[in-house]
């Protein structure tokens, strides 16, 4: 992830700076994330080594593997935002990802039991 973030944050400072740093609203948060980090969520999820030792499974539809880490970083290059950002954040992640993911509660608490961190 901070490889990608690397790559791609000359587009993401730019982007903050035009707006002086504060993500204000839904279209704003919409707008940076489609232009910057759309193509990238899926890659940010699958290549994460726990989601890769639990065989890509979830418990449940709302459930990422990486979300808390992206948010992190996102959030940490903004100065001020509105009250909803971080649900309409993962509103935004979770729609960026495979729409075809294994979400089975019982086969994600099977694999949780037999998890081995790579």
């Amino acid at each position: 992830m901070k490889r990608e973030l690397i790559r791609v944050r000359y587009n993401l400072f730019r982007q903050l700076y035009d707006l002086n740093f504060s993500i204000t609203n839904n279209a704003q948060l919409t707008q940076i994330f489609q232009s910057t980090f759309q193509d990238l969520a899926r890659f940010f999820e699958e290549q994460n080594n726990r989601h890769i030792g639990m065989g890509g499974t979830y418990p449940n539809n709302t459930y990422s593997y990486s979300f808390d880490s992206f948010r992190f970083l996102l959030l940490g290059s903004v100065d001020n935002t509105y009250t909803d950002i971080v649900r309409d954040l993962q509103l935004l992640y979770l729609a960026s990802l495979d729409p075809n993911r294994m979400v089975d509660v019982n086969m994600y608490q099977t694999a949780q039991r037999n998890y081995r961190p790579i």
